[in-house]
């Protein structure tokens, strides 16, 4: 995400602002976080952090690089997600939501190959308890995640330019979305599915 450092931040923050408030809108609901950066190597600025203890990210927090490890980024995450919350999500009393954003396509993974992620995915989108979201940041999210087994209607391409100000609007509307399912007993597996055009690269936006 060379490039987009100052969007990034700010629409990781709207999102963490939205989560709050939706933290009070729905106060029988947790939210935890984490937020995991996939380059040359994996590694997580944030691990199943209670959204109310969520600080302002900085550019200090934020230092992308040039390679991307899209299938050890997916694959970590997942384990550790299940490592410490697989009872809770076979019980269903808990859900996730995946959300993966990147700018470019598999070039640096050494742990996990396409097929294994792919395999993942669809076992745990079949429980019903896991939701992935594919977002492409200038390229086309349709063709870098072919083969990955994701919902169609959870892929989506931006345009770097306007990235921030459509993701972070489309991204609140889809949280607020589920967790209103979540409030009625129901987990939404199809998390953009609001968005009716999932290719807006060569959108006009002012």
């Amino acid at each position: 995400m060379a490039g987009l450092e100052g969007m990034v931040i700010e629409s990781f923050n709207s999102q963490f602002n939205t989560l709050k408030q939706l933290k009070k809108e729905f106060p029988e609901q947790e939210f935890e976080v984490s937020l995991t950066y996939f380059e040359d190597e994996v590694t997580d600025l944030l691990l199943f952090q209670p959204i109310d203890s969520l600080k302002t990210m900085t550019r200090e927090d934020f230092k992308p690089g040039g390679l991307t490890a899209l299938f050890d980024g997916i694959g970590r995450s997942i384990d550790a997600i299940r490592l410490k919350y697989e009872n809770l999500i076979l019980d269903d009393a808990a859900s996730v939501v995946m959300v993966i954003i990147t700018d470019g396509g598999e070039n640096a993974s050494k742990y996990y190959t396409k097929l294994a992620i792919s395999q993942k995915i669809k076992q745990l989108e079949e429980s019903g308890n896991w939701t992935f979201t594919f977002i492409g940041a200038g390229l086309d999210a349709a063709q870098v995640s072919q083969g990955l087994n994701l919902n169609r209607e959870n892929v989506l391409s931006y345009d770097r330019q306007h990235f921030n100000g459509i993701m972070s609007d489309e991204m609140e509307q889809a949280a607020r979305s589920y967790a209103q399912a979540k409030s009625q007993g129901r987990v939404k597996t199809t998390y953009m599915d609001e968005v009716t055009h999932k290719d807006k690269r060569d959108w006009n936006v002012n």
